[in-house]
């Protein structure tokens, strides 16, 4: 939280400033390599015990355990994210990285939030060859989301889980994870990750059955009211068809493929100027209506792209601002993947922390409700100041006025402070 990128800025930013400490009923704090030492030395048992940590904190304090089911499901983003790092660490293996070339080594951040108020209930590190669609990992993660949550097997209708196209991968024989949520009752909503069997389904839908989305410029939505293919049976998903214009240089690239394929086969081939998708929908409220309206089709989709903007913002706001590929356990020959984990589950207290904050004080200025995580760290979190403390509490804060953010939030801040019996000043320093 004071937006060190590295474990060694501890003795720069924290170790020289012992205020800091004592505001967290420390006396002073360890020096950068005890530090490293304690993280390389952290054992499977060791994480378990910090899991164990942050769910007792996360029950007591989270907004997402006392959600309001009576308005809605809650709603549950489970996400994974790459971390690239050196072949030499230990859990790093070759895998997909985002923007990385190919041979990329690291690992894999698995990681399932409240997406609703922002918050993080489950993290877990996984080797780097760890992918969306293996289900052991993700019954794993849900059963560790369900035991935060306090939930039971008959809560599977207030939870709606959002899951990118990874998890809707379509390996040979049908897709797992979409028939383990179905067959278990889960809600959901996923993308399907085939895109020939996408095209296939999007193709069957008639001219005069696509609605256009006023949102997206060229974009279309169709619903497909067949059975979904892995299930089989009289049960039957959601599937929501959609199809976009593909831009100039798209379209001219699948003009020269098909080009291409039919000097190879001897046969024409005509390009699709249509990139399709087919959404599956696992939902209590759709599955009592017949047939859905072109206004329910488009929120259902709208609903969707939401998740990419949500992940976006979450995940790219801690890789910013709690610096999740920066810092790395360096003491070891084979640095240890339980370090690195419980370097994640630090930046995931910390995460919840400024959520949580950032909650607290935006109902006293709603403006601070809007800053990310990045500009918490960099900006508010960085104000100078003089504390004064009385029998091991802080009783005062002395703020300088040449500070813009002091200035412009001190009624806030004073507000807020007040009510943990802690004084704010704004000194003309």
């Amino acid at each position: 939280m004071c937006g060190a990128e590295a474990v060694y800025q501890i003795n720069t930013l924290l170790r020289s400033d012992p205020a800091v400490s004592r505001a967290w009923g420390r006396e002073r704090c360890a020096d950068q390599s005890t530090i490293q030492q304690t993280l390389s030395a952290c054992t499977p048992i060791n994480v378990l015990e910090m899991q164990t940590v942050l769910k007792i904190i996360f029950q007591k304090t989270s907004r997402a355990i006392a959600h309001a089911f009576g308005k809605g499901p809650l709603i549950v983003d489970i996400d994974l994210t790459g971390l690239p790092c050196g072949r030499h660490l230990e859990g790093a293996e070759k895998g997909y990285f985002a923007d990385c070339k190919p041979g990329t080594t690291g690992r894999q951040l698995y990681r399932a939030s409240a997406s609703q108020y922002d918050e993080l209930i489950y993290q877990k590190v996984c080797p780097g060859n760890i992918g969306s669609s293996q289900l052991s990992v993700f019954q794993e993660v849900i059963a560790a989301v369900w035991d935060i949550l306090k939930l039971t097997a008959q809560d599977k209708g207030r939870v709606l889980i959002r899951l990118d196209s990874g998890y809707g991968r379509v390996p040979t024989g049908g897709c797992d994870i979409i028939n383990y949520l179905w067959a278990e009752g889960y809600q959901f909503i996923t993308k399907l990750f085939a895109p020939s069997r996408a095209r296939k389904l999007g193709r069957a839908v008639e001219a005069a059955a696509w609605s256009e989305d006023p949102c997206h410029h060229g974009g279309a939505y169709s619903y497909l009211a067949q059975t979904h293919p892995y299930t089989g049976g009289e049960r039957s998903l959601r599937q929501i068809a959609v199809r976009c214009k593909l831009g100039e240089k798209s379209k001219a690239k699948r003009v020269k493929q098909a080009a291409a394929k039919a000097t190879k086969t001897g046969k024409s081939q005509v390009a699709d100027e249509y990139q399709y998708s087919v959404l599956i929908v696992s939902s209590d409220e759709l599955a009592q209506v017949a047939k859905l309206e072109p206004a329910q089709l488009l929120s259902q989709l709208h609903f969707y792209d939401a998740r990419a903007t949500i992940e976006s913002a979450s995940i790219r706001g801690d890789k910013q601002g709690l610096k999740l590929l920066k810092r790395h356990p360096q003491a070891g020959t084979r640095q240890s993947l339980g370090g690195q984990e419980m370097l994640i589950l630090l930046a995931q207290l910390a995460h919840n922390l400024i959520v949580w904050a950032r909650g607290w004080l935006g109902s006293i200025e709603p403006k601070l409700a809007e800053y990310g995580i990045k500009r918490w760290v960099r900006d508010l979190l960085t104000m100078k100041g003089r504390l004064t403390f009385k029998a091991g509490q802080i009783v005062k804060v002395r703020l300088g006025r040449l500070q813009e953010l002091a200035l412009r939030f001190f009624a806030p801040l004073a507000t807020f402070g007040s009510q943990l019996g802690v004084r704010l000043i704004l000194d003309e320093t």
